[in-house]
């Protein structure tokens, strides 16, 4: 396929999306497709094929869809790169979002992969819990709009004066209590009551704060405040197109929580690392992406064991990234029959071609 024509379908899909984009407020409009839109298998909308994609893939292959459902699969980035044999191949570039509680120095590696290439993205926003987060100013130089969102404030306003905590329209204190496994049940009710309804709090300011930014995916880059399925389902697609990615310092599932690398040296442990999961109720317990391994040696200490760990956080943080943008992630249902009969049900990641 020659550039010509590649540039001819590039035009027709960015007209397409154009009128998508002006058509927000006429539901029901219909917008044609390019003709040739289908003979491209290159072309993914989110994180799947045309095929694979539920918009399309119940549905044959229309030649018309209507607005304004599908403005979300079409404000995308999209370039035409030859490759080494002079045919050309479809590219976007996907927008990411961050939310960090830090200095941001794996911001700082995702940043920069978008700009060297390494990521077929954009920063498209960066959100903290703390306005004194270092990684804002990282942000901000890269002229990346930022927001902060107090959880601090929020907590302390809502224990000082319960009664005046206005809590999200949508908010099912029941249906979230029912299904997030971040907190056990033999924790005191009336904290884990707390917990759930200022997390709705910040949550949903969170999500006015996102609402000018369309996003593709969400990284947590550092961020220090675990997510209730309050905000994780209005992020995701659906419950099996993860949409928010952590990196988490040490090899999952062993040493979840705050101090990673830390409980990896106190163990004695003879090799660390770090994994890149989506995010799901529980806390550090989603399908794993990516794990990359480091030894540890004798004369080690947690401080060295941490620089090796970060070396390694900022090169795998943005392959995993990529592989999201490439459409490469999927994620699958696994059971596993055990002794004694019994079974065990995981959702997993696998990396596909």
């Amino acid at each position: 396929m020659n550039v010509e024509v590649h540039r001819r379908l590039i035009c027709r899909i960015r007209f397409a999306a154009e009128k998508l984009k002006s058509s927000r407020a006429l539901h029901g409009m219909v917008v044609d497709l390019p003709s040739d839109f289908w003979h491209f298998p290159s072309i993914r909308l989110g994180n799947c094929s045309l095929e694979e994609h539920p918009l399309f893939g119940e549905n044959g292959r229309p030649t018309a869809v209507q607005a304004p459902e599908t403005l979300c699969f079409y404000q995308y980035q999209v370039n035409y790169l030859p490759d080494t044999q002079g045919e050309t191949q479809l590219r976007r570039k996907i927008r990411i979002g961050a939310l960090i509680s830090g200095g941001g120095s794996n911001l700082q590696s995702i940043i920069d992969a978008c700009r060297s290439g390494k990521i077929d993205g954009r920063m498209v926003y960066v959100g903290s819990d703390r306005s004194d987060a270092g990684g804002l100013a990282r942000a901000r130089q890269e002229n990346i709009p930022t927001f902060v969102v107090d959880y601090g404030s929020i907590i302390r306003e809502t224990r000082a004066e319960p009664d005046k905590a206005v809590l999200p329209n949508d908010f099912d204190f029941n249906e979230i209590l029912s299904k997030q496994t971040l907190l056990s049940d033999s924790r005191d009710p009336a904290e884990t009551k707390f917990f759930l309804i200022t997390r709705a709090i910040a949550e949903a300011r969170i999500l006015k704060a996102l609402e000018p930014y369309p996003f593709d995916l969400l990284v947590l880059a550092g961020f220090m405040r675990n997510l209730t399925p309050y905000f994780i389902d209005r992020v995701n697609i659906g419950r099996d197109r993860h949409r928010i990615m952590n990196i988490h310092p040490a090899l999952l599932p062993a040493f979840g929580g705050i101090d990673g690398y830390g409980d990896t040296f106190r163990y004695g442990c003879k090799v660390g690392g770090c994994t890149v999961h989506f995010i799901d109720y529980g806390e550090d317990s989603g399908p794993i992406i990516g794990q990359e391994v480091f030894h540890i040696q004798p004369d080690d200490t947690i401080e060295s064991i941490r620089k090796k760990g970060l070396k390694l956080e900022w090169e795998l943080y943005p392959e995993c990234i990529q592989l999201f943008a490439r459409g490469r992630i999927k994620t699958v249902k696994m059971s596993y029959e055990l002794k004694g009969g019994k079974k065990m049900a995981r959702t997993v990641v696998k990396i596909v071609d």
